[in-house]
């Protein structure tokens, strides 16, 4: 065992040697005494409370089935009507701000239930206090609006909870029609790449003819992404709509050129380039090309209101739709986050079936607690550590985790990740949608940051190979 972590230790400085040449001696430096300390950590993970690589028995599952719920729900929307009046604004104004990723269907559903819970315990004599101070610390923060007024009544009405969520509505912004982008115009879609063009997300709850996420698939699959930065979603997609997209994208598994080549007649303004040898990146937002993909939101938006929760004054927005089109024979990525400034969400689907030969998706699951701000160095390094004994090695979607066109997989867009190459001789193809926060848009970090999760990913890479020797 100790041979091996002097191995590791090896492995280490042959890493920071290579990263070193490439983007300074001080980041070297840094690296090294990043990797001297987690060899510490490692070493002495009893002193420190890390778990042993033994104690884990059972590896987890990262799985989510799609159960779904009618979102025909009269109580919602007469809270929406209610709040609307209040505010002196169309019902429109609601819809026209939840399209543009405002947490309106998220406040609304939390205002339903807990006006439910409320009612409830009034009827039953019981205090409202601890249910709302429950509901605050499970994401609804309007709440703290009435926290004082809660604590010298210990009672609430449901006038009161309405005003609340108008109260933060109005706070962030969400009514007021100037604050949204108008348009793009038509332009090249690279001139879109890190920043709010205006591009809308489809509803879910106030449009009351489709289905949505239950609410126990949200919770397990936010707990996948708390614990683990990744999620996969089965079946989010609907068969049938699939199909009819890749008759419209007019994908041609053949040659990824032939692909680009028929977005481009269909919207010139398509940009595309290839980032990685064998991968066509397409960038599709902003172009006439979007709208065939819009709806597939609906699976996953629910989730992504309530993993980021966002407090007064934070807005997300829709920040990329991308097709990568995958050539035979296509080689790996290199390890990558895909914002490590902030939290966000970043959401893969695959056009066919991903396997071993075609190649998928390669995890390090808990990873994204490596550039969580809100720990200590040491909390990071045990949240990585923990992972690690938990899964045993890298999760692999499409090779021992089946990704079958119509899944979603859901990553922390600061979970390091990779797509693995193509060993066969027909190709593939891959929508990502991106969510990020306008304060923090993707490509905000530095390259010394893409270099620093270049170089985490290569090292726990390394930490689990040596793991499956022990």
């Amino acid at each position: 065992f100790w041979l091996k972590l002097c191995l590791m230790s090896a492995l280490w400085e042959w890493t920071v040697r290579v990263s070193s040449t490439r983007v300074g001696r001080r980041f070297g430096l840094g690296v090294s005494a990043a990797g001297g300390s987690a060899v510490a950590l490692i070493c002495g993970g009893r002193w420190v409370g890390l778990a042993d690589p033994g104690d884990e028995t059972t590896v987890p599952s990262f799985v989510v089935h799609a159960s779904w719920e009618s979102s025909a729900r009269d109580d919602l929307r007469r809270h929406a009507h209610v709040v609307a009046k209040m505010a002196g604004v169309p019902f429109e104004a609601l819809t026209r701000a939840a399209e543009r990723l405002c947490p309106i269907e998220l406040h609304l559903e939390q205002l339903t239930q807990i006006s439910a819970a409320v009612t409830s315990r009034k009827a039953d004599g019981k205090p409202v206090r601890e249910e709302l101070q429950t509901w605050e610390l499970g994401g609804a923060y309007w709440l703290r609006r009435i926290t004082t007024l809660v604590e010298a009544t210990s009672t609430v009405s449901q006038q009161q909870l309405q005003k609340a969520v108008l109260d933060e509505w109005i706070d962030s912004g969400y009514l007021d029609p100037t604050t949204f982008v108008s348009g793009f115009g038509s332009r090249s879609s690279h001139d879109a790449a890190g920043i709010d063009i205006g591009s809308t997300v489809p509803l879910y709850t106030l449009d009351g003819g489709v289905q949505v996420l239950s609410e126990s698939a949200r919770k397990a699959a936010i707990k996948n992404l708390q614990e683990s930065g990744l999620c996969l979603l089965k079946n989010a997609v609907d068969t049938g709509l699939l199909e009819r997209t890749r008759e419209a994208l007019q994908l041609d598994m053949t040659r990824a050129t032939h692909t680009g080549q028929a977005l481009k007649k269909q919207d010139p303004n398509v940009w595309m380039s290839r980032f990685t040898t064998g991968r066509l990146h397409c960038l599709l937002r902003g172009t006439t090309v979007e709208d065939f993909l819009h709806s597939w939101q609906t699976a996953w938006l629910p989730v992504v209101h309530e993993y980021l929760s966002t407090p007064t004054g934070k807005r997300l927005f829709l920040s990329e739709i991308q097709l990568i089109v995958v050539d035979p024979l296509a080689e790996n990525e290199t390890y990558h986050c895909d914002n490590r400034a902030a939290p966000a969400l970043s959401v893969y689907v695959p056009l066919v079936d991903a396997s071993q030969t075609l190649g998928g998706q390669q995890v390090l699951p808990g990873s994204h607690t490596l550039f969580d701000g809100s720990r200590g160095i040491v909390q990071r390094v045990q949240g990585v550590w923990r992972a690690i004994c938990k899964s045993r090695g890298p999760i692999e979607f499409g090779t021992n985790e089946e990704w079958r066109h119509g899944d979603a997989l859901l990553l922390d867009s600061r979970t390091i990740h990779r797509a693995t190459q193509n060993d066969s001789f027909v190709g593939s193809a891959v929508v990502v949608f991106r969510y990020d926060f306008k304060s923090a848009p993707p490509g905000s970090a530095s390259s010394l940051a893409a270099a620093s999760a270049r170089v985490a990913g290569s090292c726990i890479s390394r930490v689990y190979w040596l793991l499956s020797k022990h």
